[in-house]
């Protein structure tokens, strides 16, 4: 019996390189997929029992062979690039990297036929298609008589077998350094070309590919494959069929993540005021026609037709996104009627993007009792992370395999969001090794990163920080088992918190602080967050000895008597009880570190002793802001 190391790529210039939302998830679905395939290939050789870390969710791979074709069908990423099997003298690497090769040549070709045809049989556009198919992916495997060489495959890609070589001509828009595959030689022509496939009457084809967007065969696949993959069906070498299912044509952007809470605020609103229904409809049927050229409109909603911009007054005006000027105006007086309406305003322009990974799991994956346990852990994880995400909070689920999750969510779900799957974790730990708690001697616990960002900055800005977010803040800032989050507006960065989640989640956290102020058992007016900070930066000494500051007491009292002065109470508040209300969100604002020596103990240590950071505070206020039962202007008051 021996040992085999598989991994699958790139990962970074496949997934992340993305124009779209839908392209970043197509990008994580299909790396699954393959890997998925990869798994079963595996399977097919060594048998079921084969795949030892980490171990897939069965359901999948039985979509994948075929086998089940009823239920709930995979529609995010959810098996890693990377995983270790176990296997017989006679297995074969070799046919598992050709069914990974096969079964992508086969979805690109099933694209391929679908919109280009045998009218593009011999041109430039098939030669650039075929070589950038052909040469794109990296696949790295070795073979081991010991499962703990975990290290080999690591030293096997370091040989470097795979050299892309430089393209030419103009290149895609999504994938940098990929050549467009119109041929042209130069930037400026191919319009013809990419005219002529955009009004080709395909399934979604004018609405996936917009005015001026130029891609390579791979961005391609990755746009257009969602309208054929339930047809999608390729030979594999060990005797089975790789096969597709039906998937979402829409997926959430970060444009309507953004404004569907104050959509779903004026929809309930709605319900009660037929004045304001009739404005709503008014306001749907110009922004349904924005991105359909008939006039006609259904009985009910459906906003998932509708051009996401049409929510913001000023992409409206964009003459170059709306080039229909008179429909355009037609939008924005609708959505101007309906935002003085009961006094709605405007949506605000911010989505949350959380990615979670578990901490320090590497090093115990040597240990061959606790790689099984670990592997049936997070196998239980993973099978609640879409429920989480999706059922409880109304996100997008891009990743979840093994301790990795990525979705996207509404500004008021993802902290809350990120909770739950906190304590999913534990739960699937404590299940898993039950009974085995001896084994149990490390601390399971998982770090998350959520970043509340701008709809118009650019989404691998947000997403790359989002990994220095957790993993040099939360993870190496923090101590692990923590939680960090930052605020993007249009402008710039706006803040940056981060505490281990015991303290984050404790009596009067972080998450208490928003429900109470959603909810007006505390209140807080607008202008005291930023006379915190202003106070802070007064008192915070730059001398790192903690004598020189004002201690915890001292600095409850001084920002209790600010606040008990601030009006919100009419000057009536006592000292003490203005204390009480100060001090959760005081502890909020003294950034802790888990102790290094005891990483299972409850004690933490000051980041740096007597210091405090607003960031807490304008946090808390950001959220209450942008909940869709509070309005913007008005945080607690």
């Amino acid at each position: 019996m021996r040992y085999f190391h598989f991994t699958l790529g790139p990962v970074q210039s496949f997934v992340a390189q993305a124009r779209r939302t839908r392209d970043f998830w197509a990008g994580s679905f299909l790396l699954s997929y393959l890997a998925g395939v990869a798994m079963r290939e595996v399977r097919a050789q060594a048998g079921n029992d084969a795949i030892v870390f980490p171990k897939p969710e069965t359901s999948y791979l039985h979509w994948i062979n075929g086998s089940l074709r009823q239920g709930k069908a995979p529609r995010h990423g959810g098996i890693p690039n990377r995983f270790l099997a176990k296997v017989p003298d006679n297995f074969k690497p070799s046919l598992v990297e050709k069914a990974v090769k096969t079964a992508w040549r086969q979805l690109a070709e099933l694209v391929w036929k679908e919109d280009f045809g045998e009218r593009f049989g011999d041109t430039e556009t098939r030669k650039i298609w075929n070589r950038q198919i052909d040469g794109f992916w990296e696949i790295s495997w070795a073979i081991v008589d010991k499962d703990t060489d975990t290290s080999i495959l690591d030293r096997r890609k370091n040989w470097r077998s795979h050299y892309p070589q430089p393209e030419p001509g103009p290149k895609c828009m999504m994938m940098e350094g990929m050549q467009e595959l119109s041929g042209a030689e130069k930037p400026g022509q191919g319009r013809e070309f990419w005219d002529q496939l955009r009004w080709s009457k395909k399934p979604r084809i004018a609405t996936d590919l917009r005015e001026n967007e130029r891609l390579c065969a791979v961005a391609y696949v990755k746009r257009r494959f969602v309208h054929y993959f339930q047809n999608f069906e390729a030979d594999m070498p060990s005797g089975w069929k790789a096969h597709g299912w039906r998937l979402p044509r829409h997926v959430d952007s970060v444009v309507y993540l953004a404004a569907r809470p104050w959509l779903d605020q004026v929809q309930e609103l709605a319900k009660e005021k037929p004045a304001l229904e009739e404005k709503l409809r008014t306001f749907y049927n110009a922004a349904r026609v924005l991105s359909d050229e008939s006039e006609t409109t259904n009985e009910s909603y459906d906003w998932k037709s509708v051009e996401e911009l049409a929510f913001f007054e000023a992409d409206l005006r964009n003459p170059r996104l709306f080039p229909d000027r008179e429909r355009a105006e037609r939008a924005i007086n609708a959505l101007t009627a309906l935002q003085k309406a009961d006094d709605l305003g405007p949506p605000a322009p911010y989505y949350a993007l959380l990615l979670m990974d578990g901490d320090s799991l590497g090093k115990h994956m040597s240990d061959r009792n606790k790689r099984e346990l670990i592997s049936e852990a997070l196998k239980r994880f993973t099978e609640r992370v879409q429920e989480i995400v999706e059922t409880e909070h109304q996100g997008l689920l891009i990743y979840a395999g093994g301790d990795d999750v990525l979705a996207l969510l509404t500004v008021e779900a993802a902290l809350p969001c990120a909770k739950e799957l906190r304590n999913a974790y534990d739960a699937a730990f404590k299940n898993a090794f039950k009974g085995k708690e001896e084994d149990l001697h490390f601390p399971a616990t998982i770090s998350a990163a959520i970043e509340y960002a701008h709809y118009r900055l650019p989404f691998t800005k947000i997403l790359a920080d989002a990994h220095y977010l957790l993993d040099d803040v939360a993870k190496d800032g923090r101590g692990r088992d923590a939680v960090a989050a930052r605020v993007w507006k249009q402008s710039g960065l706006h803040l940056t918190w981060a505490q281990p989640w015991e303290i984050a989640l404790q009596d009067g956290g972080m998450l208490a602080l928003v429900d109470a102020l959603k909810t007006r058992d505390i209140q807080f007016a607008g202008g005291f967050f930023y006379r915190m900070r202003d106070l802070f930066e007064l008192l915070n000494s730059p001398d790192e000895q903690a004598e020189n500051r004002i201690g915890t007491d001292d600095m409850a009292k001084l920002l209790a008597h600010e606040y008990a002065h601030s009006g919100i109470h009419g000057n009536t508040l006592k000292p003490k009880d203005a204390e009480t209300l100060i001090r959760p969100l005081l502890a909020q604002c003294q950034p802790m570190r888990r102790k290094a020596d005891d990483p299972k103990s409850v004690k933490f240590e000051p980041d740096v002793p007597e210091r405090y950071e607003a960031d807490a505070a304008l946090l808390v206020r950001f959220m209450v802001a942008h909940s869709s039962k509070t309005s913007p202007n008005t945080i607690g008051t």
